[in-house]
């Protein structure tokens, strides 16, 4: 008979996974059942890709109702669900519905289609499941070696400068907003981070900010400006320009420095090419 406390056992195909074993909330796994895992999750990700690139693949195959009712609602299980079962459940009712950018005819949006070695660099990452904010570990200076291949491949001086690696564009426009909104404030004489933005009751007010950027900026910024406005500039301070032709700049000479205000971001946007044109703080 098992105890109260002892870990119950959830009997897999060819093993038997005994969650609770080790690790925090009964997540833990022995490592055979671990490795077999892992192999089929291989093999599940392999004929993935290699199908992709199948002629009678589809591009995108779209979801019947009920296999989105399937997903969207779902019951919170009170007992967990055997590892082999949720394999079982990727198999049959997610894998067959991928975004589409894996396939070669992709060309419905800009996002980039999954690498092979890009997967396996995940799984190692999740194993080691580090946090980058700090210490003494090896994954900080993978991180710190990458953004300065980075910075050397466009142009960027390395010498006293950081970066980090985010999530995606939306996360970068964000943190780059902030950087330049804290450059800002102390080209002004004042630091956001220990006063805030808003000047505090009794004092002088502080001129406002503005965020200069073209008009093929990112959609973080444009429209009703969510990152501009959350980094405190406000969508009604927020100057465009057209790009000039060929030169990625704007239009019409330098926009900035103008009615009051304290420029605290260019962003250029995507460049007559096709690439990232960047942004940087301006003095």
């Amino acid at each position: 008979m098992m105890g109260a406390n002892e870990p119950k056992p959830i009997v897999n195909r060819g093993s038997t996974a005994t969650l609770g074993s080790s690790g925090a909330g009964g997540l833990g796994l022995d490592a055979e059942t671990f490795r077999r895992l892992g192999y089929r999750a291989v093999d599940l990700a392999a004929a993935h890709l290699a199908g992709m690139r199948d002629e009678d693949t589809p591009v995108f195959t779209p979801m019947t109702p009920g296999e989105r009712a399937a997903l969207l609602d779902g019951a919170l299980s009170s007992a967990g669900t055997a590892p082999d079962e949720i394999l079982d459940r990727f198999a049959a009712e997610i894998l067959p519905h991928p975004m589409g950018n894996g396939h070669p005819r992709f060309f419905g949006w800009v996002n980039s289609p999954p690498a092979p070695i890009g997967a396996i660099a995940e799984l190692l990452a999740g194993a080691m499941g580090p946090s980058c904010a700090g210490g003494d570990h090896a994954a900080i200076y993978v991180e710190r070696c990458a953004v300065r291949w980075l910075m050397e491949l466009l142009g960027f001086p390395t010498e006293g400068s950081m970066g980090l690696l985010v999530s995606g564009g939306s996360m970068a426009s964000l943190t780059g907003l902030a950087a330049a909104r804290h450059w800002a404030a102390a080209q002004d004489g004042w630091n956001d981070r220990d006063e805030g933005v808003h000047a505090r009751p009794g004092e002088p007010g502080r001129p406002p900010m503005r965020m200069y950027l073209s008009s093929e900026g990112h959609g973080t910024l444009q429209g009703g400006g969510a990152a501009g406005a959350g980094r405190g500039c406000g969508s009604h301070r927020r100057g465009r320009w057209g790009l000039a032709p060929g030169r990625g700049g704007p239009a019409g000479g330098d926009p900035r420095r103008s009615g009051g205000v304290v420029p605290a971001v260019l962003r250029r946007g995507e460049r007559g090419d096709g690439r990232d044109g960047g942004g940087r703080p301006v003095g």
